[in-house]
């Protein structure tokens, strides 16, 4: 919001990983390039990066996210072709993460976006279920689990 606005953003540098960043196609002063890269990267500062080194600058015309996790692009379904056997249960979202179980006083204060007590262990993200189902994804910060995503109804 800050640099739409003009202000000037000193940006703090994070790790990321970028196990493959591939040179698809040069057609100076523009190429197209495929990058497999670790969550939280952010592409764009990666071709500004890349562009202040080689001195020249740099930014994206484009950007097409291929595979999210597990998710593939050409699994994909056009908005205006979907139909109900399309759609997936939303625990099909986490099954990478680890999964904890809530009894109905921690299910009642994560839906309305509550912390509950992180358990020991308990690190990063974690899937929070109840009676089976999906009611959030969570972030461990200090000693609780805080809901980042809420996908029951209270």
């Amino acid at each position: 919001r800050r640099a739409r606005r003009g202000e000037a953003v000193a940006l703090a540098p994070r790790r990321v990983e970028v196990p493959e960043l591939k040179l698809v196609k040069l057609a100076l002063p523009d190429l197209r390039f495929r990058a497999t890269v670790s969550g939280g990267t952010y592409l764009r500062s990666l071709a500004r990066d890349v562009g202040a080194e080689l001195g020249c600058g740099a930014h994206l015309a484009a950007l097409t996210r291929t595979r999210v996790g597990r998710f593939r692009l050409e699994d994909a379904v056009r908005p205006e072709a979907l139909e109900p056997g399309d759609l997936r249960d939303p625990s099909a979202l986490v099954t990478d993460l680890p999964h904890r179980d809530l009894d109905e006083a921690g299910r009642a204060a994560v839906v309305h976006g509550r912390p509950v007590p992180a358990a020991q262990g308990e690190e990063g993200r974690v899937a929070l279920f109840a009676g089976g189902e999906l009611v959030a994804v969570a972030e461990r910060v200090g000693e609780v689990l805080k809901p980042r995503v809420v996908v029951a109804d209270s």
